[in-house]
């Protein structure tokens, strides 16, 4: 049986929502002009929250996680095996990574400094009249 996949990597795929790409390399005791058979790999992946697993079996050594919830940790680990009656190889290592959120991290921001504004605005009204204010809508 082959040794895990190497070098596993994940990140957000920027200004994309709940994309994480996820690549590797073939593992360092795998010979590339010896093998007669190509290699396959699983990935598994959930959200640290959660017990709910996606798996999938892949033969190219990237995948892209395409549903995501925002802000969510994934946890995510890969095994590999040889295409025909291989046996599977222990998991990676899991690793960790988040969807891009730059969007929603900056409207956020501008919600914050509008509401900023706005405490400061009423504590600058109390301040000179020594009053409540309110504002009239009709």
């Amino acid at each position: 049986k082959p040794d895990p996949p190497s070098n596993v990597s994940a990140h957000p795929v920027e200004n994309i929502e709940g994309m994480i790409k996820v690549t590797w390399n073939l593992p360092v005791t795998w010979k590339k002009q010896d093998n007669f058979y190509d290699i396959i790999y699983e990935i598994r992946y959930r959200p640290l929250t959660s017990s709910n697993e996606q798996v999938n079996v892949i033969g190219k050594r990237h995948y892209t996680i395409t549903d995501a919830l925002l802000g969510s940790e994934y946890l995510i680990k890969l095994r590999t095996k040889e295409e025909y009656d291989g046996h599977w190889s222990e998991w990676t290592s899991p690793i960790s990574a988040r969807s891009w959120t730059g969007r929603y991290k900056h409207t956020y921001n501008r919600f914050v400094h509008i509401l900023s504004l706005i405490i400061l605005v009423d504590h600058q009204i109390q301040s000179v009249t020594g009053k409540t204010c309110f504002w009239n809508s009709s």
